[in-house]
């Protein structure tokens, strides 16, 4: 089972400042006008208009959404300390977890799942928090062995897009039952979906891509280094 999430930055602070300048000269670097914004985000062109004049402040979930569309994040827009788009993203420190809040680090180690783009660096770029009770309630998983990395290529497609964010559990190596994981199989750091083959001597895995174009292939268990098994998967709607 893989589960849409719906993350928040944990950094976020609404009452830092106002962000109405900060959205609209966003939307103008990227060569939106408000109403296009307002479009991609779902929401009437009364509404935003409210945010970008500074007359009501957005939800978190609307600001969330919003970000996606300005390819930024609520830390950007407040200048908090560190922040960066989504983009340009600097290094996160790792900072205490607000009551019955767990902090994960999305890591920017950029799995590919297309033909085989190498990791060169798995540099944490930001940390989101989730409420701890509903990581272990909705997956079993211990919180500090999830992390959230960016998917690249098309082979996953329709099951994963290139720039979801997937949620993956470190502590779940073991293919079985199959499923989709981030795994290293000797050549690039990818996603796919694993399934151990009864009976195989070496124990053997079969990777397998969702897309048809791409080939399916098999790897010895100690020929691959499964990082962790996707649990969810965070995208734009």
């Amino acid at each position: 089972m893989c589960i849409v999430l719906q993350p928040v930055l944990f950094e976020y602070a609404p009452e830092m400042a106002a962000i109405g300048t900060k959205l609209r000269d966003r939307a103008q670097e990227l060569g939106l006008s408000d109403a296009e914004v307002a479009r991609r985000a779902g929401l009437h062109p009364r509404r935003y208009s409210n945010y970008v004049n500074d007359e009501r402040e957005p939800d978190f979930e609307t600001l969330l959404r919003i970000c996606m569309v300005l390819e930024t994040t609520p830390n950007a827009l407040f200048e908090i300390a560190g922040a960066a788009t989504a983009a340009t993203a600097q290094p996160a420190t790792r900072r205490p977890a607000a009551p019955g809040m767990a902090v994960l680090r999305e890591i920017d180690v950029r799995a590919s799942a297309g033909a085989g783009a190498i990791v060169e660096s798995e540099s944490p770029i930001a940390q989101w928090g989730f409420p701890e009770m509903w990581l272990r309630a909705s997956f079993g998983a211990n919180p500090g062995e999830l992390h959230l990395i960016t998917v690249e290529g098309d082979s996953m497609e329709p099951v994963l897009a290139p720039g979801d964010k997937v949620m993956v559990d470190t502590g779940r190596q073991v293919p079985s039952p199959p499923g989709i994981f981030v795994l290293y199989d000797g050549f690039a750091t990818v996603v796919k979906r694993l399934e151990h083959i009864p009976n195989s001597d070496p124990p053997t895995i079969h990777i397998k891509s969702a897309n048809p174009a791409y080939d399916s292939y098999d790897r010895t268990a100690d020929e691959i280094n499964v990082v962790g098994r996707v649990i969810g998967v965070w995208r734009r709607l």
